[in-house]
């Protein structure tokens, strides 16, 4: 056979050649192949190719695959073609061949009628790029309305390649979205704003979209769906009436809801509205709770009427007329009281504790005691009180053992309600005290007063006070040992038995258990000045300023007995008050409508001052002139202004004051004050720089500007206004780049065609206006035709539709407009044979002088006429077009005045040509140029400033240039005594005095600084265009009254000066020159900042706002009750009477009170010191006599202190100090005074040891068990502890010893750290007990002193036995007895007894001694060595056995004795 290999044949990359056989011999021939094969394959393909045998004969060749090739397992073969493919597409990164190398081996055969054939197919796998990796935006934002079902964004990958698979994952939020496979994203059940199902409940969905492909490779997109309100609901329906029975005390009404409707607010009218409340649920209550017995309704019948008014979004209001009645309720709350109460007190005391009270019930309540003891107890003052001291010695419960029971009951509601306290009062002893008294008390005592002194005892149990002597009729003393006089004595007309005015008394002091003492009491009464009539300074003047109630301090006495009483007479009394000493006006004086009598702003009255019962009288006249004052008001400003501004804008607002003096100037400050400026005159604030809202530079970051405007005046008491600026966005990029749709030629007439255009270049979120089209913002998955869709970058396309022309070759389009911009969509039909449309040449571009209508030919350049022209775009109803294409604007346009769509003199728009055989279109473009006509700007209005602040900064209103045409300038110049800053749209700049030439539109505004002096006027000038502008600024006229400076009189000590505090000079303008006119006896120093100068008497100057005092000499001569001392001067300080009066002191022989205090808790017969006392406030030269009675006396006089004098005198002045001392008591709770008189006065110094303790620390006295009978047994040794009073001792039954001192069984005493023990019998008898009885103060002791068991039987008599006896020699043993209680007696030979310590030994019976009584056996001994001797022996019927072995022999070897060690290895073989 002959093979002819013809041109090959090329599929993919699989080369095959086209096998020509020769024809066979002869019939069939075994078909054949050309070769082995081999091919190239891409993974992920499963096509190889075809592998033709050739044949002759024509019998059918059928195809397989070798089961013998090794990866024939992975190919089908088309057994008639020939054709491989893989059963499975291979991969590149996974080979499946067996050398896993993708290189696949595989035979084909072909088989015919004559046999068969094979050939070996080797398949490359080649690796491709599986694709491009998934990209996809890292983020996604949505905002979708509640209740929004279907797709609400499409997830597209920006970049890789599909098919894609999506995902949803997250943390929970994402089970509530769905995805499909093409990416849209929906919620599976619509979001109901009021019911989030989010995992924050706050309506915004986070979750992750993951995108993937076959690459491998996944992109992921963080969402958050933010889900917004819409406002649903139904309009709110109400009852007509609601009424509502309350109960009066309680606030609650009842519910006013509304019966249906959505979010309703409520509000109340009518009558009685304002006695109630609504909250936001509907739910009524009373403001106050309503009393039923004083009913505030308007008709006062406890019936209320009102109003509620429902209203929401979605419908009209509903009201309801509401009546609510108050019933009346039984208020009495029943009486509530403690179940117990317990107390503890000492006897002899009546008070017990504060009574039980009700804790809760309606008052009136009444309380009562029942019980076992009540008889014994009351309720005084809420207190519970016994009503005589219990004795602890003589209990008088009904228990008889000191604990009281009883019952506080109270009752309220007129006895219906009752509740009681259990009580229990327990009464515990306390140690009697002996009475203590001093033998003797003096007192001086002024007459015309009761008051003597403290006669208590020092010491003592409850004592009680009794009076004897001459003149105990004339004196009284309290339970307390106070004494007084009966009646006040008179020293004029002394009642004491020796008519001397020396009273004696004596006191006794006595208690219950017998002990008594006494003292004698002296009282001196002492003479006394009395009835002193009153005296007054003969006038007083005020100067005080206008609009003040304060005048000054009363004219008060400067001599007179007290009391003394003030009241007012006078022309002008009525106006005026004594108030706390002080003078004031009823109603504030105003200068400009006086009241006074005159009608002169002086006023007149008389201070009257009345003693003696009425019978002495003196008065003061008194002059109040009333001082005119600059009544300038403090600004008042709202305290807080919000404004919000959009971005880029510089104008916020103004702030102004509500209320104040003008002028007023302005200032910020604050936090984000360095970006805004206001104007200081009429408070307008604006930004530096417009702000950018997408670059904000307020401190927070997060456009809300804060800062304060303070306004202020003359008053100098600034305003603050804290103001909050919200700058808001603006979207500034809404201009789409050009909106193209796609042209549709060749179209049918009458038939209907849509295009889509992509909407970009705007900023994400703005709200789309748009026209004429469909917009969708999801790329088109849904459409609007209506409403201002937000703008989604990437998503947004605008859809256009036009039915076609009914003509061949006609035309029609829609002109869309999105945001303005303006796209059409044309669609021309297929055009009529033989006709050319029209075309131009070029695009149209016109320049034209405002106000010129012509424009010029826009006619086509080619085309079959006639055509028709048209015009379409955006500017195309301003102009029109002739047949021949000539274009005119339809009214001239105005180049100040732009009506094209961009309002910028660019006109456009588009020019169509028409005719059978379709249309031509060219832009036309008409630049509108601008031609000066008006350069005279507006005027100015420049107002006049007046009272302005002096040394300040003021500023203009802003200006702005108007009333010129665009493109002219406004010359600013000749600017002089002012200065210009000039915003172009930057925000203001500097301040200078340069020229300018401003454009329309520009903004200007001018500031000065006022001089620093009161009532000048500054006039700046400047040119404006053509115009000479003036602009006048006065500052406010000085104020040269200053406030009045008044002193009251002040009384002072005879030959002293006297300085006042200091006083700022104000109430005039600030840095006003003030003249000082003296001369008389008032010297002034004043303090300028850096110090007070010296004093001087002569004229000066100050300066407002400087500080002054002033000095004057007093009188020389002191006061008398008859004759008032005083001296007087005055100055002037611009104007103003400046006044001092000085009235000289009566001379004072009455020393300060001192306090020399006490000791309390000292211990016991120590010495304890009084605190120093200082005579003061004795007149120069005066000295009085101090004495002291019971301690003793040191004093210091100027040169230190001297010695110690036992019950010592002194003449002592002011300043000089006193001391005394005293010894404390030499028993514990007992008090030591030392009376000391001093002048007319008494004062004590007490002292007080602690109180008595008599509560011993624990005593234990441990009990004798198991002793010998008729034995004396000692206690072990106590020690006294605990106490500070001495311990009575009592026994019964023993005997004791005090500090190893003698017995003794009489009562006796034991003090702290005392050692005691006691000693007693015990019984006779085995098994007796005796139980002495010891007494310590107040502790009783039982000691148990018990004696032995009885037995017959000896315990243990066992003797150890004798080893080792000598030879021939007996052996004694003995041993004591112990705990037998009966005789001895002993059985057996060689034994016998002693009771008397082996004194005698006798084998007949004996009595026990305990401790002495022994028995002994005599082994006998033997004659041979290592013999063993036995004994027996029975004591009282006790047997026992010994022995004892006698020595070794000595020839005899010693037995050996040999460890288990030594054993053991012996037997070792």
């Amino acid at each position: 056979m002959t093979v002819y290999l013809g041109v090959p044949i090329i599929a993919g990359e699989v080369t095959l050649y086209d096998a020509l056989v020769g024809p066979a011999s002869s019939g069939v021939v075994a078909p054949t192949f050309a070769g082995n094969f081999t091919a190239s394959v891409a993974e992920n393909t499963t096509a190889v190719g075809t592998y033709p045998a050739t044949t002759t004969g024509g019998a059918t060749v059928t195809y397989s695959l070798s089961s013998t090739s090794g990866d024939h397992t992975l190919f089908n073969i088309d057994s008639s073609t020939g054709q491989v493919s893989f059963k499975t597409a291979p991969n590149f990164e996974a080979p499946a061949d067996q050398g896993a190398n993708n290189v696949y081996n595989v035979n084909v055969v072909a088989t015919n009628s004559a046999g068969s054939t094979s050939a070996t197919l080797t398949i490359t796998v080649n690796d491709v790029n599986d694709g491009a990796v998934v990209t996809i935006g890292p983020t996604l934002g949505l905002s979708i309305a509640e209740n929004t079902s279907g797709t609400i964004a499409n997830i597209i990958p920006t970049s890789g390649t599909g098919p894609f698979t999506y995902t949803l994952t997250g943390t929970g939020d994402h089970n509530r979205f769905t995805i499909s496979s093409a990416g849209a994203l929906s919620f599976t059940v619509p979001p109901d704003y009021e019911a989030p199902l989010d995992g924050n409940a706050d309506n915004v969905y986070t979750f992750n979209v993951n995108v993937s492909n076959a690459m491998p490779s996944t992109a992921t997109v963080a969402v958050t769906v933010t889900v917004t309100n819409v406002a649903e609901g139904n309009p709110v329906v109400m009852p007509a009436t609601l009424s509502f029975n309350v109960n009066e005390n309680s606030t609650a009404v009842g519910s006013a809801a509304v019966i249906s409707g959505t979010s309703p607010s409520y509000a109340l009218s009518g009558t009685d509205a304002a006695r109630f409340s609504i909250n936001a649920s509907g739910v009524l209550t009373f403001n106050t709770a309503p009393d039923f017995e004083n009913p505030v309704d308007t008709g006062a019948n406890n019936v209320y009427n009102f109003t509620v008014t429902a209203s929401n979004a979605f419908g009209p209001d509903a009201s309801s007329t509401v009546t609510v009645t108050v019933v009346d309720v039984n208020e009495v709350i029943p009486v509530v009281m403690p179940p117990t109460a317990s107390f503890t007190i000492s006897e002899r005391t009546t008070a017990i504790g504060v009574a039980p009270v009700a804790t809760a019930g309606t008052a009136p309540i009444v309380y009562s005691i029942t019980g076992a003891d009540a008889s014994l107890v009351s309720i005084v003052g809420g207190n519970l009180v016994f009503n005589t001291a219990p004795d602890f010695e003589l209990p008088t419960d009904t228990g008889s053992n000191n604990v009281y029971n009883f019952n506080v009951v109270a009752t309220n509601g007129g006895g219906a309600n009752t509740a009681s306290t259990a009580i229990t009062v327990t009464v515990t002893d306390v140690a009697d005290i002996a009475i203590v008294m001093p033998a003797t008390l003096a007192f001086n005592v002024n007459e015309n007063t009761t008051a003597v002194g403290n006669v208590a005892a020092t010491a003592g149990t409850s004592p009680t006070y009794a009076l004897s002597g001459p003149d105990a009729n004339k004196f009284a003393v309290s339970v307390g040992g106070v004494l007084s006089f009966l009646s006040p004595p008179d020293f004029e007309a002394p009642t004491d038995v020796g008519t001397n005015n020396v009273y004696n008394v004596t006191v006794t002091a006595s208690n219950a258990f017998g002990s008594s003492q006494s003292t004698a009491v002296t009282v001196t009464v002492v003479d006394a000045a009395e009835s002193i009539a009153v005296s007054m300074p003969s006038t007083a003047s005020f100067s005080i300023n206008e609009n003040i109630t304060a005048i000054g301090a009363a004219p008060v006495a400067v001599a007179g007995s007290a009391p003394i009483v003030y009241t007012l007479t006078g022309a002008d009394a009525a106006l005026v008050s004594i108030v706390n000493g002080n003078l004031v006006f009823n109603t504030a004086p105003d200068f400009e409508s006086p009241s006074d009598a005159g009608a002169n702003n002086v006023y007149n009255f008389n201070v009257v001052a009345t003693n003696n019962g009425g019978a002495d009288t003196a008065s003061t006249t008194v002059t109040v002139t009333i001082v005119n004052v600059n009544e300038s008001a403090a600004p008042t400003i709202a305290p807080t202004a919000s404004f919000t501004v959009n971005e880029n804008n510089t104008t916020i607002g103004t702030v102004t004051a509500t209320s104040g003096t003008l002028p007023m100037t302005y200032s910020v400050s604050g936090v984000d004050a360095a970006r805004v400026s206001v104007n200081s005159a009429t408070g307008a604030i604006t930004f530096n720089v417009g702000p950018d809202f997408e670059a904000p530079t307020d401190v927070g970051g997060n456009n809300v500007y804060t800062f304060n405007v303070t306004a202020n005046n003359v008053t100098n008491t600034p305003a603050v206004c804290a103001v909050t600026v919200t700058v808001v966005n603006v979207f500034e990029d809404v201009t789409p780049a050009t909106i193209t749709f796609a042209t549709q030629n060749n179209a049918t007439p009458n038939t209907q065609y849509q295009a889509v255009a992509d909407i970009t270049s705007v900023e994400e979120g703005t709200p789309i206006p748009f026209s004429d089209c469909e917009i969708s913002t999801n790329g088109g998955s849904t459409w609007v035709s209506s409403g201002t869709p937000a703008f989604v970058t990437g998503q947004t396309k605008a859809r256009a539709t036009v039915m076609s022309s009914g003509q061949d070759g006609g035309q029609a389009y829609v002109d869309v407009t999105v945001l303005g911009v303006t796209g059409r969509f044309t669609v021309n039909n297929t055009p009529a044979q033989g006709v050319t449309q029209p075309s131009f040449a070029a695009p149209f571009t016109f320049s034209v002088a405002e106000n010129t209508a012509v424009v010029g030919n826009v006619a086509a350049s080619a085309g079959t006429t006639p055509i028709s022209y048209s015009l379409t775009g955006a500017d195309a109803s301003l102009f029109s077009v002739n047949s021949a294409g000539d274009l005119v604007f339809n009214t001239a346009p105005n180049y100040e005045i732009p009506t094209d769509q961009g309002t910028n003199n660019v006109y456009n728009l588009t020019i169509v040509g028409t005719n059978g055989g379709g249309q031509g279109s060219s832009p036309v473009t008409v630049t509108v140029t601008n031609v000066v006509e008006d350069t005279t700007p507006n005027a100015l209005v420049v107002n006049p400033i007046t009272n302005a602040g002096v040394n300040q900064i003021i500023e203009t209103p802003v200006f702005t240039v108007a009333g010129v045409d665009i493109g002219a300038t406004v010359p600013l110049n000749n600017i002089y005594d002012a200065e210009v800053s000039v915003n172009t749209g930057g925000g203001f700049g500097s301040w200078s005095d340069n020229d300018y030439n401003l454009t329309p539109g520009t903004t200007f505004k001018f500031r000065l600084t006022t001089p620093n002096t009161n009532g000048v006027e500054t006039v700046a000038t400047f040119n404006y265009g053509d115009i000479t502008y003036e602009w006048s600024v006065t500052t406010i006229a000085a104020d040269t009254s200053i406030d009045p400076i008044v002193f009251t009189p002040v009384t002072v000590a005879a030959g002293t000066t006297y300085t006042t505090t200091p006083v700022q000079i104000t109430g005039t303008t600030p840095g006003a020159q003030l003249p000082i006119v003296a001369g008389g006896n008032l010297y002034w120093s004043v303090n300028r900042g850096s110090g007070y100068e010296p004093f001087v008497n002569t004229s000066g100057n100050v300066v407002a706002g400087d500080y002054i005092r002033f000095r004057m000499d007093g009188p020389t001569t002191p006061s008398t009750p008859q004759q008032a001392q005083s001296v007087s001067s005055y100055l002037t300080i611009a104007g103003t009477t400046v006044s001092l009066v000085l009235n000289a002191a009566l001379a004072v022989t009455t020393p300060r009170t001192v306090v020399l205090g006490s000791k309390t808790s000292q211990a016991t017969s120590q010495e304890v010191f009084s605190e120093i006392a200082v005579i003061e406030d004795l007149s120069v030269g005066v000295q009085v006599q101090v004495s002291v009675v019971g301690g003793s006396l040191r004093y210091d006089t100027g040169g230190g202190f001297g010695s110690w004098v036992v019950d010592g005198s002194a003449q002592l002045a002011n300043t000089h100090r006193f001391q005394v001392k005293h010894t404390t008591d030499a028993l514990p709770g007992r008090n030591a005074i030392t009376t000391v008189t001093y002048g007319n006065k008494t004062a004590l110094f007490t002292s007080s040891t602690g109180a008595i303790d008599d509560s011993l620390s624990p005593i234990i006295i441990v009990n004798r068990e198991g002793v010998m009978e008729s034995t004396q047994i000692s206690s072990n040794e106590i020690t006294i502890s605990g106490v500070n009073v001495p311990q009575t001792i009592r026994v019964t039954g023993c005997s004791y010893t005090v500090n190893g001192g003698s017995p003794t069984t009489a009562p006796g005493e034991a003090v702290v750290g005392d050692t005691l023990v006691f000693i007693a019998q015990s019984s006779g008898v085995s098994e007796g007990v005796v139980t002495p009885t010891i007494n310590i103060g107040k502790e009783i002791l039982k000691w148990r002193i018990s004696t032995r068991q009885f037995s017959t039987k000896p315990s243990n008599i066992r003797l150890m036995p004798k080893i080792d006896q000598a030879l021939d020699t007996p052996t004694v043993l003995r041993k004591r007895l112990d705990g037998i209680s009966a005789g001895i007696t002993v059985t057996g030979n060689n034994v016998e007894l002693t009771n008397n310590n082996g004194d005698t030994w006798v084998t007949t019976p004996v009595v026990m001694v305990e401790g002495s009584t022994y028995f002994r056996v005599t082994v006998p001994g033997s004659s041979n060595y290592s013999r063993r001797n036995t004994l027996n022996y029975t004591i009282n019927g006790v047997t026992e056995t010994v022995f004892a072995i006698t020595r070794r022999d000595p020839a005899t070897p010693k037995p050996r004795i040999e460890s288990a060690a030594t054993r053991a290895s012996k037997r070792a073989p």
